[in-house]
C-alpha cells in the first residue's frame, strides 16, 4: 500500500528541515526561489520535496529502536485498545496499537523468548520483520531485565 499524497495532484511541497514539517505546496508555475521568498518567515531551512518524501521524513522522526519493557507493560498495552495485526507464530508474538502516533507510525509490541519489547514504526511492518528488528536491536543484545518478579528469569 502506498502512502496517500499530501496534495491531490502530487505537486511538490515546501518542507522545513528544522521543524520536520510540511509548510506549503509549490504553487502552479511557481519556482523554488519564488516559494522560498514567499515563505521567508519560516526561515532558511526550507527544501522542496515530493509529498511522499516529505511524509516519509516526517514519519521517520517518530520511529524508534526497540526497547525492553516489562510483561506487565506489554499486557497493559494489549488490553488498552483492540490490537491491530496481532500475531503469534509459536515462537514470537507481536501486535500494533490501532491508534497512530503520526501518519502510518504506531507503537509495536513484540514478545520473544519471555522478553517484551516496544518500538515505533510503520503499522504495515509484517510480524516477521518486527521480530527481526527486535532480534537485531541493541536492546535484545543486553541482558534480560529483572525488574519484575518471575521465577523463570535468568540473571
Amino acid at each position: 500500500m502506498k502512502a496517500i499524497s499530501v496534495t491531490a495532484d502530487n505537486r511538490p511541497v515546501v518542507f522545513c528541515t528544522a521543524t520536520n514539517s510540511l509548510i506549503d505546496y509549490l504553487h502552479k508555475n511557481e519556482t523554488e526561489a519564488d516559494a522560498f521568498k514567499r515563505l521567508a518567515s519560516y526561515g532558511t531551512a526550507l527544501t522542496i520535496l515530493t509529498a511522499d518524501a516529505a511524509m516519509e521524513r516526517y514519519e521517520n522522526t517518530f520511529k524508534t529502536e526497540p526497547k525492553e519493557i516489562t510483561e506487565a507493560k506489554f499486557m497493559e498495552m494489549l488490553c488498552i485498545l483492540p490490537p491491530s495485526d496481532w500475531r503469534n507464530d509459536g515462537t514470537a508474538e507481536s501486535f500494533k496499537m490501532c491508534e497512530r502516533q503520526a501518519g502510518f507510525v504506531t507503537a509495536i509490541y513484540v514478545h520473544l523468548e519471555k522478553r517484551f519489547f516496544e518500538f515505533y514504526d510503520d503499522i504495515r511492518t509484517p510480524h516477521a520483520e518486527c521480530c527481526k528488528r527486535v532480534r537485531q536491536s541493541p536492546a535484545y543484545a543486553l541482558p534480560r531485565k529483572s525488574d519484575e518478579p518471575d521465577a523463570e528469569r535468568q540473571p
